[in-house]
């Protein structure tokens, strides 16, 4: 599995660089900017699509009336909340709008009980009503922001498979930056290919109901 030193190292190959790099900690000249223009590639990547297969995970937690997001949360997917999923007790949760929970549910349960509804408070603290009455796991999907690439051995989150999008990437960087308009337009070209691969196996499928009347 490529390892972010390793696609340093890649890049400074395909683009004919001279020397190795044996780390990427304390760089200079040429170099730095290869293990920049891996750093932004592997950051812009990830950004494209907020809802990525590879970002995506599960948060399980010991239900509180009040509870802080997950490190690392970008969006949850409020279809998606539970107490006890998988068990016999699985109830869903209904997701309310914060104004609506602050304006109305709020002051409709002031006893505690079996949750029915979540919310997320502007600060982030994720909010159950009324607030549990017995002991329950809280479980919801959710996607991560983007991670970056910081330590040599460190691994991108984009699927092994598709590492060459990442070195793909950096090398447009890299043509941009000296104005080498054949490899611009030869990693343009490899970069829209595993783009393609890439879309086509990381984002969810699209199901469209057809109008049978």
């Amino acid at each position: 599995m490529p390892t972010f030193l390793q696609l340093c190292e890649q890049l400074r190959e395909e683009v004919g660089v001279q020397g190795t790099i044996s780390t990427t900690a304390n760089q200079t000249g040429m170099h730095l900017r290869l293990i920049n223009y891996i750093k932004k590639a592997n950051r812009k990547i990830q950004r494209r699509k907020a809802n990525w297969k590879f970002l995506w995970t599960e948060w399980s937690i010991a239900a509180a009336a009040e509870l802080t997001a997950p490190d690392g949360l970008a969006m949850f997917d409020q279809t998606s909340w539970w107490l006890d999923a998988g068990t016999a007790d699985a109830a869903q949760l209904q997701y309310v709008d914060y104004k609506d929970w602050r304006d109305f549910y709020r002051h409709q349960y002031g006893e505690t009980n079996q949750p029915a509804y979540v919310t997320i408070k502007p600060n982030g603290k994720v909010v159950l009503l009324p607030e549990p009455d017995n002991t329950y796991t809280l479980t919801v999907d959710y996607w991560r922001k983007p991670v970056e690439l910081v330590d040599n051995s460190q691994v991108s989150l984009i699927p092994e498979e598709f590492h060459d999008i990442i070195v793909a990437q950096a090398k447009v960087y890299f043509a941009e930056k000296n104005h080498d308009t054949g490899l611009y337009q030869s990693a343009m070209i490899e970069h829209e290919d595993h783009y393609r691969e890439l879309k086509a196996a990381q984002l969810p499928v699209m199901v469209f109901m057809l109008d049978h009347r």
